[in-house]
């Protein structure tokens, strides 16, 4: 009998791999209906792959100085469809934008325009912090980065 390895064995082992070694909290949103929303993600259709709420408090935690609504400008930047471009170019900007930072420009409290980066990353100095709840879903799964360490 040969050796079978299937692809839901693959993504046992690394589902099972990212909540032993990184503290993912792993949430099944499988339901038997495809319609059912029941599935804990809190979202309203299924097709939703951006958690857009827990994207926001993440960004809005991890980027205390940026007024909300420059963060608001760097998630729509981000989530923005990119129907004009290959899947490969579109990921790869949406790679960049994350590993990179997004660029915003605000007033500051003087009236003074300021351009920062919207940052997913932790500076040194705060590495004490954790990041929470950065949603990433794939095939029905929801995993939430809790308590990584720095």
């Amino acid at each position: 009998m040969p050796n079978f390895i299937s692809e839901d064995t693959i993504e046992q082992a690394i589902l099972k791999r990212l909540q032993q070694q990184f503290g993912f909290e792993l949430l099944n949103c499988y339901t038997s209906d495809a319609a059912d929303l029941n599935d804990r993600s809190g979202r309203g259709d299924k097709r939703e792959v951006i958690f857009a709420e827990r994207l926001k408090e993440a960004a809005k935690r991890l980027n205390t100085d940026i007024p909300e609504s420059a963060v608001d400008e760097a998630l729509t930047k981000l989530t923005d469809r990119r129907y004009a471009m290959s899947a490969i170019a579109a990921n790869r900007e949406i790679d960049g934008l994350i590993r990179d930072g997004i660029p915003v420009e605000f007033e500051n409290a003087q009236g003074k325009k300021e351009q920062e980066m919207i940052a997913w990353k932790l500076s040194p100095k705060i590495s004490s912090i954790t990041f929470r709840d950065a949603a990433i879903s794939a095939r029905g799964w929801l995993f939430r980065w809790i308590n990584l360490p720095p």
